[in-house]
C-alpha cells in the first residue's frame, strides 16, 4: 500500500507589458502526470500534444537540446499531427548548424515545410577568475554578448530555423534555497549573495541581450527567465515577459527554505508501516526518494504525518525500507498505518507512483489521476 496524495496543478505565469502577472491554473489528467517532470523530450511533447487540448498543442517549447535523429523526426510528426512545430532549445553555432542539417532531411514533405522554432539558452551562471571559480550550472555555452550575436546569426542565416524566444534561467538562485540548515558554510555564504547576483549579473546580462535584439529590429514571441526560487526577483526584470516556476508552486520540502515562497504544502505521498522492530521504532516499506541534484541532506523527504516522527541518521530513507523513530510521536502506529512524508522535488514523485490523488481542503478525494509510470511511459 504506497499511496500518493498530492494537490498538483501547473501554474503557468506570464508577464504582461505592465509587469503584471496573469496565473493559470489547469487541471488535466494527461497533463498533471508529464508537468511534474523537468525537461521533456520530443517524445514526451508528441504524447502531449496528442493527448491534450487542442489549445496546448501549438506551443510547446523542449527545454533541452534535442539534437539526435529522432528528435527531428518526432518535431516532423508533431507538425503533421498539430500544423505546428516544436520549439527546440540551441546555445551554439554547432546546435544550430546540426539542428538546420537534421530539419532539411526531416523536415514534413509539405510545400509550405515550415522553419523549425529554436530558443537560445544564454547562461546566467556567475564567473570569476576567468571561470576559475563557477557560481550556477553548467549548462549553456553562450555566455557573453559576442557568444549570443554569433548563435543569433548562425540562426539569420539558416533558411530553415526561426528564432522564436530566449531563455534566461538564473539557476544559482532559483534553486539555491537562503535558508536551508543543512547547508555548509560555503553554500550559506553563497545564498546570502542571490540578490546581489540577480542585480549585478542576471538582470544586466538578460538586458544586454534584450537591447540587441531590439537594436537589430528582432521581435521574439518570449524571454523566459525565473524559477521557484526567484520568481519575485526576476517578475522586476523587463527583460522578460514570462517566468517559469516548478515544484515550488507545491512547496515541495525544498523550498520551506525560500525566504521569499510563500506557497502553502500542497503535495506529498504516503508509505506503509510494514514492521515494528522496536517500542520506539516503525518500519515503512520503501521511501528512498531522493532528489536530482547535489547529493546533499536536503534532497531527502522530509517526515509530514504524524507529527513526530524521525528518520534514522544511520539508515534515513531507503529503497526497501525506512525506519522512523517514534519517540516523539503522540500516534500510535501499527502495521498497516500509514505515514506521509513531503517529497524534495516534485518531479521524481511521478517515477515512483501509479496514481496522483487529488484532494480538496477538506481531504475528500476529488480524483485520481495517473502518473506517467501509471500510464505505462517512460520520458528522460
Amino acid at each position: 500500500l504506497s499511496l500518493c496524495l498530492c494537490l498538483f496543478f501547473s501554474l503557468c505565469v506570464s508577464l504582461c507589458a505592465t509587469h503584471t502577472l496573469s496565473v493559470c491554473v489547469c487541471f488535466s489528467a494527461s497533463l498533471l502526470s508529464l508537468l511534474s517532470t523537468h525537461n521533456l523530450s520530443p517524445n514526451a511533447r508528441l504524447w502531449l500534444a496528442d493527448n491534450c487540448p487542442s489549445t496546448f498543442a501549438k506551443d510547446f517549447l523542449v527545454a533541452y537540446p534535442a539534437i539526435q535523429t529522432a528528435d527531428l523526426k518526432t518535431a516532423a510528426q508533431y507538425y503533421a499531427r498539430h500544423g505546428a512545430t516544436l520549439c527546440l532549445m540551441v546555445d551554439s553555432v554547432h546546435h544550430v548548424q546540426e539542428l538546420s542539417r537534421l530539419w532539411r532531411l526531416h523536415a514534413p514533405s509539405h510545400p509550405t515545410a515550415p522553419k523549425l522554432k529554436v530558443c537560445v539558452d544564454i547562461d546566467m551562471s556567475v564567473r570569476f577568475l576567468g571561470g576559475l571559480l563557477h557560481v550556477g550550472v553548467r549548462r549553456s555555452p553562450c555566455y557573453s554578448a559576442q557568444t549570443f550575436q554569433d548563435v543569433w546569426q548562425s540562426i539569420r542565416d539558416s533558411s530553415n530555423l526561426q528564432l522564436a524566444g530566449i531563455m534566461g534561467y538564473e539557476a544559482q538562485v532559483a534553486g539555491l534555497p537562503d535558508q536551508d540548515p543543512t547547508a555548509s558554510f560555503l553554500g550559506a555564504m553563497v545564498a546570502r549573495c542571490k540578490q546581489g547576483m540577480m542585480n549585478w549579473t542576471v538582470k544586466p546580462r538578460r538586458g544586454t541581450i534584450a537591447a540587441f535584439l531590439r537594436e537589430q529590429g528582432e521581435t521574439v514571441g518570449f524571454f523566459n527567465g525565473g524559477g521557484s526560487g526567484s520568481a519575485l526577483q526576476s517578475a522586476q526584470d523587463e527583460s522578460i515577459t514570462e517566468i517559469t516556476v516548478g515544484s515550488g508552486v507545491l512547496q515541495s520540502a525544498l523550498f520551506d527554505w525560500f525566504r521569499d515562497n510563500k506557497c502553502d504544502p500542497a503535495f506529498c505521498f504516503g508509505l506503509c508501516v510494514t514492521r515494528l522492530p522496536s517500542a520506539s521504532t516503525v518500519s515503512c516499506q520503501s521511501g528512498g526518494f531522493i532528489a536530482s541534484g547535489e547529493i546533499s541532506p536536503n534532497k531527502a523527504p522530509q517526515v509530514f504525518l504524524p507529527l513526530g516522527l524521525q528518520p534514522l541518521p544511520f539508515e534515513g530513507f531507503g529503497e526497501v525500507q525506512t525506519p522512523l523513530d517514534t519517540s516523539r510521536c503522540k500516534v500510535a502506529l501499527g502495521v498497516g498505518d500509514p505515514v506521509f512524508l513531503r517529497p524534495c522535488k516534485a518531479g521524481e514523485i511521478a517515477e515512483r507512483f501509479h496514481d496522483y490523488v487529488i484532494l480538496d481542503q477538506n481531504y475528500t478525494v476529488l480524483r485520481r489521476v495517473k502518473t506517467y509510470r501509471g500510464l505505462g511511459l517512460t520520458f528522460y
